[in-house]
């Protein structure tokens, strides 16, 4: 098996970028061809849904959300095929899909972060005074600690 290599490919904000290729065609999990860039991150200010846009070594592209609505009822929840739960197309991922999200997210961010900065990110607790690259892995850090917090998993 050849090895994976992740890579953060683009600048990623809490603003969307709204690029035009995150809206085309949207290919299943399993299709994914490394390298896996991240093309575009979203927080919406419906609580903190995160949205992430993946594109792989052969152009297709991947939308995926974590759930972070007030009050829903799928905490955190990786959801696949928009930008937004609630937006059509989006669909709960599999355990399998959600796996393969999770580990090509870490794999990003543990290429580009130490173990002892990552913890440094998570106890600073705000993204004031971070480099873009700090905001976008904090944003991802959050997500995996609010993650192993809600399947009652020790962390830190």
């Amino acid at each position: 098996m050849a090895a994976k290599h992740y890579f953060i490919g683009a600048a990623l904000t809490g603003i969307a970028l709204m690029l035009p290729g995150c809206r085309n065609k949207v290919y299943p999990v399993t299709s994914l061809q490394a390298p896996v860039r991240i093309i575009e991150v979203e927080m919406f200010s419906d609580g903190g849904t995160t949205y992430i846009c993946l594109r792989d070594a052969s152009d297709k592209t991947l939308l995926v959300c974590f759930d972070s609505r007030i009050e829903t009822s799928t905490p955190l929840k990786l959801f696949i095929g928009a930008e937004h739960p609630t937006h059509k197309g989006a669909r709960p991922a599999t355990p399998a899909e959600d796996a393969e999200i999770i580990g090509i997210l870490r794999e990003i961010i543990d290429s580009r972060f130490t173990a002892s900065r990552q913890k440094a990110l998570l106890q600073g607790g705000s993204v004031v005074g971070l480099s873009e690259k700090e905001k976008h892995a904090l944003l991802l850090l959050w997500i995996f600690e609010g993650r192993q917090r809600l399947a009652g998993k020790a962390v830190g």
